[in-house]
Formats: C-alpha cells, sequence, structure tokens
C-alpha cells in the first residue's frame, strides 16, 4: 500500500525483551500453583491456590482484583440483567445457578510474616473481588496469596457465559480465582457479560486435577505428573472403521463394568506464558494424537461422535493448519495442543486449547489459530474483539480454501452439489448487516451489542472483511510479513489497536492510522462503479484500454483494477479514490475482453453488480429457496427456478415453473409462476416486482404484483416498511400500506358441487393497511397483528365494504423451553351495513376465501382430494369445523375467537443413521392439545357460540435453510355438529383429521 505519506518511523525486528523496554512496555507475572478435586455428584470443585504475584509496573499497587466469573450464574449479575434486557432468562432451573467461594484468604510480602484471614469485598456484580492490601505493593516486588475456594459447577444452558456441566462431561473454562490484569489502563474490572470474551495477565500455571477414575482429563499444559487416562482409550490410526467400531462398543462395555483399582485419579498439568488455564474432564472420551511438524496434537472426542468427527476430517485440518501458520506466521507459541470436542455447540480457545462443539473444517483452523492471536498474543477481547477475532477469521478462511485445493473435502451429500464456501455464508450476513440500521463500528466496546448475532456479524464477518481490505491495501507479500512481525514482536505479551497499527506502519513504510480510524470510529460504505470502458486498437496491433471509474460510497482505501484479455491474460493496477472518479489505462498485446473492479472482493462493496464493465451476469439455478438462501453470489444477477406439478378438476394436470430473481436478495425482486393446464387450456401466472425505497425511507420495499390464476385476475401495489430495534431478534414492527383490484371470471372454480359459493362475482377495489408487531416478553414472545379494508362501489368496483380485524398470539416457554402455551385472540367486524363479498368475510374454520385463493392446493373447491381435510390456519382458528368435503365454507361478518394450545416441544425421532452422502434424518415431534372456542353473533341459525378440542401431532425438520413441518390435526370434540353438517346426523365426539402444510408448498 502507499497509502498516505505523513510520517515514518522505521525499526528493525529486536528481541521481545528489548522492543519492549525501548517502548517502556511492562507487564505484570503470575505464578499459580493449584491442587483441585472434582466431585461430580456435587457438581463441585474444591481447590487450594498459592498465587506469586510480581509487580513489574512503575505503579505502587494498594489493592488486589479478582475475576470471581462462577458468581455470574445467578439471578443478580451483570450477565443475568443484560438477558433479561432482551427479553431472555439465564437461569431456567436451580442446576443452572453457580457460584465460587473463598476462604483462608493469606497475603506474604517478601521476607515478611504472612496476614492472615483477610476478606475479599464484592462491588454491585460479584463477578468482580477486591482485597485491600494490608500494606502497597511497591514495583518490582512480590506479593504471594493462598487461598481455599469452592466453585459450584452450572449446568450449560446454552444462554451465555462459557463451559459448566452437561450430563456427565465437565468443561471448567472461568472456574477459579483468576487475578485481574494490571496494565497502563490500571485495573481491567470487567465483570462477566453475556457478550464478549476476556483479558487475561500472562503466567505459569502448575495444576493438579483429581476426578474419579473413570474421567479422561484433559487441560492447559503438558502433563508432568500423573496419568490423564488417554492410554486407556488411544484409538490407533491404522484400525479399520469396523475396528474403530468396535473399540467403541468395547469402551461403553467397559464403563458399565467399570471396577477401578483406586477410586481417583490424579494428574498434573503444566504450561507456561499463558493467561488462562483449562480443562475438561468425561468418562465418554476417545483418544487419538498425530504430529504437525514438531508439535503433538492431542485429540479428546466423545465417543459417540467419533463418527461425526472422522467424517468432517477434524484431524487433517488440525495438523494441516498448524503447518500453515508456521510457514505464514511463525513457529507454533506452544509445545504441544489440545483439540477436544466439548459440550452442545460452543466452540471457544483458551490456551493450548481448541475447544469445539462442531468439526466443520473452518472452526477447526479458526479455534486453533486462536494459539496465536489471543494466545500468545493477548488482546483485551472485550475491548477490541475484532483484533483477534476478525483476524482470526480471516486466516481460518485462508487457510480452508487452501485445504480445499489440496484435499477435496468430505461432507453431506448437500455439501458436495452446491457450490457453497464458508465465505459465502458469512459474505451474505455481513450484506444483510451493512444494509441494516445496526451497522456498528469495529472499535466498539463488546457491551454496544446487545444480540448475540450482532456481536459475531460486526467482529467476526465484517471484522474478517476489514482483515481482507488490509491484505488487498498493502499486497498479500506485506500483509503475512505484518503479521510475522507482528507475531515476533509482541509474542507472549498484550496486544491493541495501535501496537498492530505501528507494526503496519513499520513494515509498509506508509501511515495506516487514518485507514484503521475509519473502521474502527465510523461505518463507511464501499460502492465502486465501472462508468465506461473503452478500447482502441493501436498501429502496431497492440491494444489500449481505459476504465472510467467511480466510488459511490465514502471509504478511503486503495483499489485493485484487473484488465481481461481474450489470451486469459490479467493485467492489474492500483487506483485510489481521492477524487471519486478517475480513469485508469492499460496496455495489453491481446484484445481486452473487460474490466473489472476489486475483482478479489476485498472491498465489502455494497454492489458488486456494477464493478464489471461487461454488465450484468446471469446465474441460473435449477434448486428450490436453498441457493437463494445461503448462495447469493455478487457478481451475479442469481435466477433460482424449479417445476412444479397439481391437478384439480377444472384445469386436469398443471405443469409449472416458480422462479426467483434477485441480486443479494435485496435488489431487483422478481417472483412469479406459470401454469400450463391440460385440461382447461387456461394459462395461470403471476409476477412480482420488488425494489428498495432506502433512498425515500430507510428498511421500505415498493412492491408491485399481477396474477391470472384460478379463474380470477389481481393487481395491487404497495408500500411496506419494517423497523427492528435489534438484529435479527424483536421487537419488529412492520407497515404495509397499499391498494388492491380483483375480479372473477370463470364460476367454476369457487362453486362447489352442492352448489356452495366461496368466491362472489364482480370487482372489489379496496386500500388497505396493516400493522404487525413482534415482541418478546420476559422470555416469552408476544405477536400484535391488525389491518384495515376499505372498499367504496361508488368510487369503483362493486362493492362497500370497510372491516377492521384485530389478532394477538401470546407464547408462553415453560418447563426449561421444552414445553409452551400458546394463546391466540382474533375479533374481526364488519364496520358499514352493506354485506361484504363472502371472500372478504371472516373465516370460521380457518382462512377466509382470499387467503386461500393465495394458497394452490385450496385456490379451486377441486384443489386437493375431497376426503383430504386440508387446513390453513387462520381468523376463527376453528380446526373442528373445518368442511373435510369442502362442500361448506363456514364464514361470518363478525367474530370473536380465542384459541389454546399447549405444546410439548421437541420429541426427536432418527431413522436413517449418518453415512458420507446423507446426515442423519431427524425429524423433531411436537405434541400439542388444542382447545379453541368463537362467538358468532351474526349467525343464521341462532349459534351464537361454537367450540372445539382435540390433540396434533407436528412433524418438523430444518431443510434448506427453513423449518420444514407437517401438522396433523384430530379435532376430537365440538360442541355444534349441526353446524358442520347441518342435513346429516354427527356426533359431537368423532374421529376425524386434517393435514397442515407449513414451508413445504
Amino acid at each position: 500500500m502507499r497509502y498516505a505519506f505523513f510520517y515514518i518511523i522505521l525499526v528493525l525486528p529486536l528481541p521481545n525483551a528489548l522492543v519492549a523496554n525501548s517502548g517502556g512496555y511492562w507487564q505484570q507475572h503470575v505464578k499459580y500453583n493449584m491442587h483441585v478435586y472434582l466431585d461430580p455428584h456435587l457438581k463441585i470443585v474444591n481447590g487450594y491456590a498459592s498465587i506469586e504475584y510480581s509487580n513489574n509496573s512503575p505503579d505502587t499497587l494498594r489493592q488486589i482484583y479478582f475475576h470471581l466469573y462462577p458468581n455470574a450464574y445467578n439471578d443478580s449479575s451483570v450477565m443475568a440483567r443484560e438477558l433479561r434486557n432482551i427479553g431472555d432468562k439465564l437461569i431456567q432451573d436451580e442446576s443452572e445457578r453457580g457460584s465460587i467461594s473463598i476462604e483462608n484468604l493469606v497475603l506474604t510480602f517478601a521476607g515478611q510474616s504472612p496476614y492472615r484471614n483477610l476478606s475479599i469485598g464484592f462491588g454491585e456484580d460479584k463477578t468482580i473481588g477486591k482485597v485491600e492490601l494490608p500494606k502497597p505493593l511497591l514495583p518490582q516486588q512480590q506479593l504471594k496469596i493462598s487461598l481455599d475456594f469452592s466453585t459450584s459447577v452450572w449446568q450449560h444452558n446454552g444462554k451465555a457465559g462459557r463451559g459448566g456441566y452437561l450430563k456427565n462431561q465437565f468443561v471448567m473454562s472461568q472456574w477459579y480465582p483468576k487475578l485481574c490484569v494490571y496494565d497502563e489502563n490500571g485495573w481491567d474490572q470487567t465483570p462477566y457479560h453475556s457478550l464478549g470474551e476476556f483479558y487475561g495477565e500472562f503466567g505459569d500455571f502448575e495444576v493438579t486435577i483429581t476426578t474419579p477414575a473413570e474421567y479422561i482429563v484433559g487441560a492447559t499444559g503438558t502433563v508432568v505428573a500423573g496419568d490423564p487416562g488417554w492410554d486407556a482409550v488411544y484409538i490407533d490410526s491404522s484400525l479399520t472403521n469396523d475396528e474403530i467400531k468396535k473399540l467403541v462398543q468395547q469402551r461403553r462395555s467397559d464403563l458399565q463394568n467399570f471396577q477401578p483399582k483406586n477410586k481417583t485419579r490424579t494428574v498434573t498439568f503444566y504450561a507456561e506464558n499463558v493467561h488462562d488455564f483449562f480443562w475438561i474432564a468425561s468418562p465418554d472420551f476417545m483418544y487419538q494424537q498425530r504430529m504437525s511438524n514438531s508439535i503433538p496434537i492431542h485429540f479428546l472426542t466423545l465417543y459417540s461422535s467419533l463418527d461425526s468427527a472422522e467424517r468432517y476430517g477434524w484431524i487433517r485440518q488440525s495438523v494441516h493448519t498448524i503447518a500453515w501458520l508456521e510457514k505464514k506466521v511463525g513457529s507454533f507459541p506452544y509445545p504441544s495442543l489440545l483439540v477436544v470436542q466439548g459440550i452442545a455447540s460452543e466452540n471457544m480457545e483458551y490456551p493450548m486449547v481448541a475447544l469445539l462443539g462442531t468439526f466443520r473444517d473452518v472452526t477447526v483452523s479458526h479455534e486453533i489459530i486462536h494459539s496465536y492471536f489471543y494466545g500468545a498474543l493477548a488482546n483485551n477481547e472485550y475491548r477490541d474483539a475484532w483484533l483477534d477475532e476478525g483476524l482470526v477469521t480471516f486466516l481460518a478462511d485462508e487457510i480452508s480454501d487452501n485445504l480445499s485445493r489440496q484435499v477435496p473435502l468430505r461432507g453431506d451429500l448437500i455439501g458436495q452439489l452446491t457450490p457453497i464456501t464458508n465465505k459465502d455464508i458469512q459474505l451474505n450476513y455481513l450484506y444483510y448487516y451493512l444494509h441494516s440500521s445496526f451497522d456498528l463500528p469495529l472499535g466498539l466496546e463488546s457491551k454496544s451489542y446487545t444480540y448475540v448475532t450482532g456481536y459475531n456479524v460486526n467482529f467476526y464477518v465484517k471484522g474478517s472483511m476489514f482483515f481482507r481490505a488490509i491484505a488487498a491495501a498493502a499486497g498479500d507479500s506485506l500483509f503475512y510479513d505484518i503479521l510475522r512481525q507482528y507475531y515476533q514482536q509482541w509474542q507472549f505479551k498484550h496486544v491493541d489497536k495501535s501496537r498492530f497499527v505501528t507494526v503496519c506502519n513499520q513494515v509498509t513504510g506508509d501511515d495506516w492510522n487514518p485507514f484503521f480510524e475509519q473502521w474502527l470510529t465510523r461505518t463507511p460504505k464501499s460502492d465502486y462503479a465501472v462508468t465506461n470502458f473503452t478500447t482502441q486498437k493501436l498501429d502496431d496491433g497492440s491494444w489500449k484500454s481505459v476504465m472510467s471509474l467511480s466510488q459511490h460510497g465514502d471509504v478511503m482505501a486503495s483499489v485493485v483494477v484487473r484488465l481481461e484479455t481474450s489470451t486469459d491474460e490479467k493485467y492489474e493496477q492500483q487506483w485510489r479514490d481521492s477524487s471519486k472518479t478517475g480513469t485508469v489505462t492499460f496496455y495489453s498485446l491481446a484484445k481486452p475482453v473487460r474490466a473489472i473492479v476489486d475483482p478479489d472482493e476485498r472491498l465489502m462493496d455494497e454492489y458488486y453488480l456494477n464493478n464489471f464493465s461487461d454488465g450484468w451476469a446471469f446465474k441460473w439455478a435449477l434448486f428450490p429457496e436453498y441457493p437463494n438462501y445461503y448462495y447469493l453470489p455478487r457478481d451475479r444477477y442469481l435466477i433460482n427456478w424449479w417445476p412444479r406439478l397439481w391437478y384439480n378438476e377444472i384445469d386436469g394436470g398443471k405443469v409449472g415453473v416458480h422462479w426467483n430473481g434477485g441480486y443479494l436478495n435485496r435488489f431487483h425482486l422478481v417472483r412469479g409462476q406459470l401454469w400450463l393446464n391440460s385440461r382447461s387450456r387456461l394459462p395461470d401466472a403471476s409476477i412480482s416486482l420488488t425494489e428498495s425505497c432506502d433512498n425515500i425511507f430507510p428498511d421500505a420495499w415498493l412492491n408491485m404484483h399481477i396474477a391470472q390464476m384460478g379463474g380470477r385476475r389481481q393487481a395491487d401495489i404497495n408500500l411496506y416498511r419494517e423497523k427492528k430495534y435489534q438484529l435479527f431478534r424483536p421487537p419488529i414492527r412492520q407497515w404495509r400500506v397499499g391498494i388492491t383490484a380483483y375480479s372473477l371470471f370463470d364460476d367454476r372454480y369457487v362453486i362447489s358441487s352442492v352448489g356452495t359459493r366461496f368466491w362472489d362475482a364482480g370487482t372489489v377495489v379496496k386500500c388497505y393497511v396493516n400493522y404487525d408487531a413482534d415482541f418478546n416478553v420476559s422470555n416469552h414472545k408476544l405477536q400484535i397483528a391488525s389491518q384495515f379494508d376499505w372498499a367504496d362501489k361508488s368510487i369503483i368496483g362493486t362493492s362497500s365494504f370497510a372491516k377492521l380485524s384485530l389478532e394477538s398470539k401470546l407464547a408462553v416457554r415453560l418447563i426449561k423451553n421444552k414445553s409452551y402455551l400458546n394463546v391466540r385472540l382474533f375479533a374481526g367486524d364488519n364496520l358499514m351495513n352493506e354485506a361484504m363479498p363472502v371472500q372478504e368475510k371472516f373465516g370460521v374454520a380457518g382462512a377466509n376465501g382470499v387467503t386461500r385463493w393465495n394458497h394452490e392446493p385450496l385456490r379451486s373447491v377441486y384443489g386437493v382430494l375431497p376426503k383430504l381435510g386440508y387446513y390453513l390456519p387462520g381468523e376463527g382458528n376453528l380446526r373442528g369445523y373445518s368442511a373435510t368435503d369442502q362442500t361448506l365454507f363456514p364464514v361470518a361478518d363478525r367474530i370473536l375467537a380465542v384459541g389454546s394450545e399447549f405444546l410439548w416441544h421437541n420429541f426427536g425421532i432418527g431413522f436413517i443413521k449418518k453415512n458420507r452422502f446423507i446426515s442423519k434424518l431427524r425429524l423433531d415431534l411436537d405434541v400439542l392439545l388444542f382447545g379453541e372456542g368463537a362467538w358468532i353473533p351474526d349467525n343464521t341459525d341462532n349459534t351464537k357460540f361454537l367450540s372445539d378440542a382435540g390433540i396434533s401431532l407436528a412433524f418438523s425438520r430444518r431443510m434448506f435453510g427453513k423449518e420444514r413441518k407437517i401438522t396433523i390435526h384430530f379435532p376430537l370434540w365440538i360442541n355444534n355438529p349441526r353446524y358442520l353438517k347441518p342435513n346429516a346426523s354427527a356426533a359431537r365426539f368423532g374421529y376425524r383429521w386434517l393435514l397442515q402444510l407449513n414451508e413445504i408448498l
């Protein structure tokens, strides 16, 4: 990069101590010696700690502070309060509480008698403990601290925090009295927040751990005494898959019949130059080992997950990651590495440890890279999360791309058929984030983010693209020179933004401060475009090309521009957008084909489609919805299409095609369908256009729609706006205002075999306004919806009416989120004396005619099999009164309905075992008990109140980015069977069933 020439200071690489001293750098040092005992039955770790603390600062200390992180697991902590503020709850059960207590605190100054029975004080949050020193600790003096402590281990619930226990696995992270960092900013007294990670003092740890004998133990450090149990569960790499399965089965049997010679296992781990100590224990581990260069890697896998670990190639990925890092950055900073499977989906870095909840290749690399950036170079992750998480995410993508070019990665069938990379998924999240109103500067502290999604997208994904932009500006070669210098100069020290920027300045000879400031303090936008491209053949046969460029954003950067020729030659130059517009001239031997700005997508360009001189390019994908969810190419307008088949008695066989077109699923959206009907010979078609109106109203969209479907025509135009208060999370408010017109031109689709009409003839033109809102209320979900429709035939159309509907839904979480109570209220009223068209009336048993028309199986009375009860929820929602033969369509001008469901969530059902191509097919089963009632004041047969009750089974699975659900309803009782079949006898109690498909058709 040759970006800004203000000043430069050149220094040669020097030994760590000399560089640190010459810059006035200092850091404290700690030395821990701990003996701890795990009681898995009581869920307690008791321990003794002796800590030597060296005051290397120029300051006199009068207090010391401890992080007492386990105290966060209670209702009064900062972590719990932050979760309550977003409608969530940290503690769902008493087993999820944690704590740490300290006794027998003794302080000893060098050469002096000890001070005994000292007390530890707490502020508002008990995750920070304060000890007043009985005398000042002077610079260059040492203090010995000894204490007994007891940690009550919390049950892991995935809400916030780290570690804990789950079943018989204990993940001991942030579990001991941990001295706070004292640096140039003073004592770091950051409490345990719901978001953000850690900052620790470098030191040496010798920790002796005692567990029951059947437990296998792994930890930070190398084993210096005792037996962690690895040899007893060792898996030889030469074993076949069948032999490994037999070994796993034998391991299960051994545990069931385990009779230990000794009741306990004791092992000692030792580590130098680390700022944290982690350990893990479980009787369910299997052990493997590999070498990467000269570094031993220890693998602990739960035997139930061994097949997944092998299938995803986590061992190969780990070996390759260390080899790549040693080549690109420097020697691995520690003598060994533990890669271990943890509980749930928790992935986390600790010194000398990569804790994995998933075996995806990029995740394995990510946690191992943290051994360098966070482990050996320790930034304050709460204040500067981008500095390690952004860099590590960038390098993990580079490693995975490098490995996939060398060895084909195994995966399931979908993973092999789709061109989706981890970078694709990240960029899709990132572009949504950049266009939202929640894009925040990189340099903010973790507390600036309320929800984990915004935290992750900003620090990990946007942070990764920030380092990608640095690499683009400096060039790949200089970028890795920066990393090597950064690593060599600051190994085993605390780093921050200024130290990294200084290294950038030293290596490149430029001033990088303006570049960093724009991203760390602001949210600059990048939008380059090729505005003109001309070519000219010269007299000597060569070609001259002139590219005109513009930058519509405000980012300050140097961007690569590329010329491609007919002989596949590529010419590149750097262009700096100091004047926002400019030209770049190329000379080539072969004929120019096209010009590109930022060809490697390094600068987070928000509209990359105009970065090409040859205009838009299109990509067609035969795959319903899935590519549109994950795969959003930035250099193509993507059109997903898929064929459809259906049948009804009027059209006969129907052959159709659906398509979705759009750029980044945000710009120039087109949705459409076309049906050819074998019997009626009438084509059905619809098309919708959507454009962003961000320039007028933020988060607003203009929608236009025309359709001819099932004997009806419609035209609609509306303006939609969405207001979010948190990224991807409630509260969310939505407004839509529009005008629609529709008419019926073929009665055959709307009159049943017994003459019941569920759609009136004529043309309806109506204006409408609706408002929807989603909230989280004390860990529960509340939804509110309202709509007002108005039509006046004296102005236009053949109908006059005004109707208002109000709906509220409340989902109350019960019993550890395994059961819910859902309550629904609906009220609808015709506000005028004139009768509404039947299709506009309120459905008693489900949605009304207009809503059913937009749903293919219900568009015609003959759209589904006569005896198949197809249920579409809405309005009255009385499942027991849904007409299974579709000859009746109960509707009302006024209705007041209430419904309730008691739901037991997520009974897992597995059908297909995992293999190389197909992941295990697992359906989630929800069981619901429902009861509903509705008051219908204008019912013609004087039946004012209807009610029903029954049971439902909902089978679901998340596929292709959405939840696919099939629900079968069994209404077992209705209070007035004559309303359903007035001319036939019907029982109050009886067997009937309805089918509902969500996100399937």
